[in-house]
């Protein structure tokens, strides 16, 4: 199965909350980017992501292969 590109995106964003609800309790931002937020409405606030959240998940895909 083909995804389209917003589909790629809302499942980074899963897996990027996932990392920052589970990994790091929620003490360093992990902002959703997928275009909306958890009631479903559109995001409008101050994006912000730290670096930790994507390296965490880059050395975990690392790991793996």
């Amino acid at each position: 199965m083909t995804l389209t590109k917003q589909q790629v995106i809302e499942r980074f964003c899963k897996l990027a909350t996932k990392v920052g609800e589970q990994e790091f309790k929620h003490t360093i931002p992990h902002d959703c980017f997928c275009g909306d937020d958890q009631t479903g409405t559109m995001f409008t606030g101050d994006f912000q992501f730290d670096e930790k959240v994507l390296e965490f998940i880059e050395e975990c895909v690392e790991t793996l292969l």
